[in-house]
């Protein structure tokens, strides 16, 4: 298992290795549920040593990433702990990687860690080692560190990075991530809504983007037109892929039973996805039918990017860096 270490200064194990100074790199980041991207990225990165504590490493230094390439979705978990990159306000500096060099016939270990903001407003740095090994291979020949880290869908329990993963549910960017805290309104209309169905089998996702803009104000709203299950979660990302809505039953929906979300948003400019997710129903060979209705004062061009995805399936990891280490 990955076992948060334990933090304690002790600063370099050999006295005679050398001082370095500066770390740079690059990393990519993959995330595919089943047949699905949901993150493709690259991040590159510099790093000055970390003056923090980061028991038994060699050497650790605090980075700081730019997010070079992202052709995933809006909603792809960047996460620090593998990507060293996240957006958002829940982790803050320093992000830190490092790495251990172990005697004995014992593996190496990458280091990686990131400080998060609890609700009380305290702050709290974690660090996670990723053996050789275990999660891949990790390894370093005097300036130079890699690491290619990979957690399959069929991979042991003890050698995952965490539990299932989904392609669209919260993104790790607050602590108080928003909940169904829109008011009890609804439903919206607009001038050009969208109707679609839903497969009556729980875990079914549509997708849609539209444009936001400077100051604006979006709302959207989702209303049944069959009789049959309602709607599990309205989900909107916004442009940092950070969750900008959750919706659930904020107004009874015209058909049926249960009730409808709907979401009004302070838009920024850039893209918005919505993720319309499903409960079941008695029949899963039925769909539900349902009408989208996105009201602005502009035209946001809504469209719709992904039709009935599976949102329920495992997915697979795929972590891969590399740096150069200066004195």
């Amino acid at each position: 298992m990955i076992l948060a270490l334990l933090v304690a200064c002790h600063g370099n194990k050999d006295v005679d290795a050398p001082q370095w100074s500066a770390i740079e790199g690059t990393l990519d980041y993959d995330y595919v549920v089943d047949d699905f991207q949901v993150c493709d990225a690259t991040i590159s990165f510099t790093g000055a040593p970390y003056t923090g504590e980061c028991e038994g490493c060699d050497f650790a230094f605090e980075i700081d990433p730019v997010l070079e390439r992202n052709e995933g979705t809006l909603a792809c978990p960047f996460n620090p702990y593998l990507s060293l990159y996240a957006p958002g306000a829940l982790f803050t500096e320093p992000t830190v990687l490092g790495f251990e060099d172990h005697d004995n016939g014992v593996p190496d270990e990458v280091v990686i860690g990131a400080s998060a903001v609890y609700t009380s407003g305290k702050t709290s740095t974690a660090l996670y080692s990723f053996a050789d090994g275990a999660y891949g291979a990790v390894n370093f020949d005097g300036t130079h560190l890699g690491w290619d880290l990979q957690d399959a869908a069929d991979a042991p329990k003890s050698k995952k990075f965490g539990g299932e993963r989904y392609s669209y549910f919260v993104s790790p960017c607050e602590r108080n991530e928003p909940g169904e805290t829109n008011p009890k309104v609804g439903p919206f209309t607009s001038t050009a809504p969208v109707e679609g169905t839903l497969p009556c089998a729980a875990g079914y996702v549509d997708a849609f983007e539209f444009q936001g803009i400077d100051g604006g104000t979006a709302y959207l709203s989702v209303d049944k037109t069959t009789d049959d299950a309602s709607f599990a979660l309205l989900l909107v990302y916004g442009p940092q892929s950070c969750l900008a809505a959750i919706a659930g039953k904020n107004f009874e929906c015209s058909v049926g039973t249960g009730g409808c979300p709907a979401a009004t948003i302070d838009t920024t400019p850039g893209n918005y996805l919505v993720a319309l997710v499903g409960w079941g129903c008695d029949d899963d060979a039925k769909s539900t039918g349902y009408r989208l209705d996105l009201d602005t004062s502009w035209d946001a061009g809504l469209e719709q990017i992904e039709d009935d995805i599976w949102n329920y399936g495992k997915a697979t990891v795929h972590v891969v860096g590399a740096a150069t280490l200066s004195e």
